[in-house]
Parts: structure tokens; C-alpha cells; sequence
């Protein structure tokens, strides 16, 4: 099971940039590419009230659209102990 959604394209390079990010981090992640998911699209709209990719659903419900990666490392890594 993924521990977030991420809506892409495949023109972004920050989408690109995110995916390497949560890859070498070990995250699992369910990706929906908006320009061949038009309901993804809908629904990405809906939950984040924005049209900008790329945007996170995290496991918690929260939404990130276009972070920065220290606030996506922040968000995606656990707590040190």
C-alpha cells in the first residue's frame, strides 16, 4: 500500500524531481498522471483546490502542491527518535 498519492504529468520536472526524492527515500507512493486521468485530475482538484502539480495526498490527509524538497523530506521522513 502507498503511504501517499502523487498527482504528476509527465511535462514537470519538478514532478520528476519529487519522484527521485521519495525513491531514494524509500516511499511508497501511488502516482495518477492529471493529463491521462481526467477523473484524477477532478479529484486532485477537489482535495487540493489547485490545478499545480506536483501535489501530494499524504497518509494523513494533508495535501502539499509544489513543495520545496526540504518541506517534503520534513513531511515524508519520521520523526528522529
Amino acid at each position: 500500500m502507498a503511504d501517499l498519492l502523487l498527482y504528476t504529468t509527465s511535462l514537470c520536472p519538478d514532478c520528476w524531481r519529487v519522484k527521485t526524492v521519495l525513491s531514494k527515500l524509500g516511499v511508497a507512493y501511488q502516482e495518477i498522471d492529471i493529463l491521462k486521468d481526467a477523473e484524477g485530475a477532478e479529484e486532485m482538484l477537489r482535495r487540493s483546490g489547485q490545478r499545480h502539480v506536483p501535489t501530494l495526498i499524504l497518509a494523513d490527509g494533508s495535501v502539499l502542491v509544489e513543495p520545496d524538497n526540504l518541506t517534503l523530506l520534513q513531511k515524508v521522513m519520521p520523526p528522529a527518535p
